[in-house]
């Protein structure tokens, strides 16, 4: 039986070739960019969902550049790819000129871009390589560096997984709140912009209500912070202390739980707690 068109190698270069356009690994649909024959290399589910998918394809790409020895390589990977550039930026080419912009000597859009192409050309030859499965341990890895934005380091990066780091999995592992997030929400260590009188400084979100927003990791703030250009005043808090404080509110208030820095993206490693579930668990306490 003939092979489809779109599992023929030059689709599938192509799919290659789209993950570094715009926001990179942050696009909304990436999933739909790499294609059914490049997911199927890959192991991507057809229904997996956005930052599964991200985690795979993080993990696919370090394999090949852990194999290549240039010390330069991969900052430039990495900064193509939008994992570890300034949050916001939108096209290659930005993020590399931002390297020069801050300062990394020996790094221009000029002496980034033939490297990067050189690798993508290795990762397309090495789609004719096996590529194992990768296990529950690669991929919460995976997850760690995601969630912090930060570049991969060669080898694999030892996660403290406390509280806060099994909040985020047991986030990111639903899409609906339920017993087990909201339990070790109460019980782990958030991060959250506060007024001056060290309160919770709620977000007034017109039509869609007042919420206060924290994030299970300092890295995931500061991020969020860097995109909102903003000087918020920042504190560590149970998330206990936060529903109270929520529930204390002079307006019905609800909690968001590691909002994306990126409009429209990153939905299903966020915690939506509204206001009368917080009233429901507050009244618990």
């Amino acid at each position: 039986m003939a092979q489809s068109r779109r599992h023929k190698p030059d689709n599938l270069a192509k799919c290659l070739r789209s993950i570094h356009r715009g926001t990179g690994i942050w696009q909304d649909d990436l999933h739909g960019s790499l294609g059914p024959g490049l997911r199927a290399i890959w192991g991507v589910a057809d229904n997996a969902t956005a930052t599964q998918v991200r985690e795979i394809v993080l993990l696919r790409l370090k394999s090949l550049l852990d194999t290549r020895t240039d010390p330069k390589l991969p900052v430039i990977v990495w900064t193509a790819y939008n994992l570890g550039a300034a949050p916001g930026t939108t096209g290659m080419v930005a993020r590399f000129n931002g390297l020069r912009e801050a300062g990394r000597a020996g790094f221009s859009e000029r002496s980034c871009t033939r490297p990067f192409y050189k690798f993508v050309e290795a990762l397309e030859r090495s789609l004719a390589d096996e590529h194992p499965p990768l296990g529950d341990a690669d991929l919460l890895t995976a997850a760690g560096w995601l969630a912090k934005n930060i570049r991969p380091e060669r080898g694999r990066l030892s996660i403290n997984i406390g509280e806060g780091a099994a909040l985020y999995n047991a986030i990111r592992a639903l899409r609906t709140p339920v017993e087990e997030p909201i339990r070790r929400f109460l019980i782990a260590p958030v991060y959250g912009p506060v007024t001056e009188l060290g309160t919770m400084l709620p977000a007034r979100l017109g039509k869609h209500g007042t919420w206060l927003c924290v994030f299970t990791d300092e890295h995931l703030l500061d991020e969020y912070r860097g995109a909102a250009k903003t000087n918020w005043r920042t504190a560590r808090k149970h998330g206990r202390e936060v529903v109270l404080e929520a529930a204390d509110g002079p307006v019905p208030t609800g909690v968001l739980v590691n909002p994306s820095p990126r409009r429209g993206t990153g939905i299903d490693a966020s915690l939506p707690l509204p206001p009368e579930l917080i009233a429901r668990v507050a009244a618990t306490l």
